[in-house]
């Protein structure tokens, strides 16, 4: 599937897009793609990729105010769902989105890179059993999880061994990076400001954290047991820098 630079996207309330091929998303600075609603007081459900052979590419493209939906049956979280499908995100926007999660990845490869989170219900990335080679690098990520409830995570990993690097983020209800379920990532370089929990690192995860500043947060770096099948967590901590937080 070949969308092309400056194709814009109005989808109405609940339309979702589900494809079974790899997608080619590539837009340019000066005309990017753009996904958003036809009626901009009712969300569209999501674009869906699923178990396609080969990589999609999503590049420069602004996607706004979706939400989840249940399809073919299967449970679709993210505004933007990879499942068993490998992904490169460069140079986009994920706004708005209304259900868990905002961009999904599920068993396939993701590499995101330089793009941007602002103003989502809940989590921006989550990452479940994604494949080796799995990167966030160079993200932004501004008020999510503003949802209510209990908010949102900005990037949330499980079953991973990713590399989390060079990311700003700047408020969030929840934690700003969430470790879970055996990971072992490595994250380095990351400003983590106005959250709840910097970095919280659970369920027999063991993530190395390196050169990272955490100011203006309830708690700085979390290690604990969430789920009771799994045991507790490691976090390898060095030159941490943390300003006003509390814990």
């Amino acid at each position: 599937v070949t969308i092309e630079p400056g194709a814009a996207l109005y989808l109405g309330a609940g339309v979702s897009i589900i494809s079974y091929s790899k997608v080619a998303a590539r837009g340019t600075a000066l005309n990017p793609i753009r996904i958003q609603r036809a009626n901009p007081q009712k969300s569209w459900g999501v674009f869906g990729v699923v178990s396609a052979s080969g990589e999609s590419n999503w590049e420069y493209v602004e996607t706004a105010g979706g939400s989840g939906t249940i399809q073919n049956g299967m449970t679709f979280t993210g505004m933007v769902s990879f499942f068993h499908s490998g992904v490169t995100v460069v140079n986009s926007s994920f706004m708005g989105a209304e259900d868990d999660d905002s961009l999904n990845v599920k068993y396939g490869k993701a590499v995101i890179r330089n793009s941007l989170w602002k103003g989502n219900a809940h989590d921006g990335i989550d990452l479940d059993w994604p494949e080796r080679g799995s990167e966030i690098i160079g993200n932004r990520f501004q008020d999510n999880g503003i949802g209510g409830g209990d908010g949102g995570d900005c990037i949330d990993i499980s079953r991973t061994n990713s590399r989390i690097k060079q990311n700003t983020i700047d408020g969030c209800t929840d934690k700003g990076i969430s470790v879970g379920e055996e990971s072992s990532p490595i994250i380095i370089n990351n400003t983590i400001a106005n959250v709840s929990i910097g970095i919280a690192v659970k369920d027999l995860s063991d993530a190395r954290i390196e050169d990272t500043t955490i100011p203006n947060a309830d708690v700085g770096i979390d290690a604990y047991r969430k789920h009771p099948i799994y045991g507790g967590a490691t976090a390898r901590v060095s030159n941490a820098i943390m300003n006003n937080v509390k814990e």
